[in-house]
């Protein structure tokens, strides 16, 4: 019996750690994909700046 339930208690303490393991890779990849969108969108606004800034100074 005690067996039984070293091998339950175990067996938990393992799936508890992939879990945990899991939610750390889940919450990194999200603040990864945040950020790369971040980034993205302040590129796109520098951009705009240089092509208006460029069009200036030929008008």
């Amino acid at each position: 019996m005690q067996s039984s339930t070293t091998e339950a208690l175990t067996a938990t303490g393992g799936l508890i750690n992939k879990l945990q393991s899991s939610e750390s890779i889940l919450i990194a990849a999200r603040k990864a994909y945040f950020e790369y969108k971040s980034f993205s969108s302040q590129a796109n606004s520098l951009i705009q700046l240089i092509v208006l800034f460029l069009f200036r100074l030929h008008v």
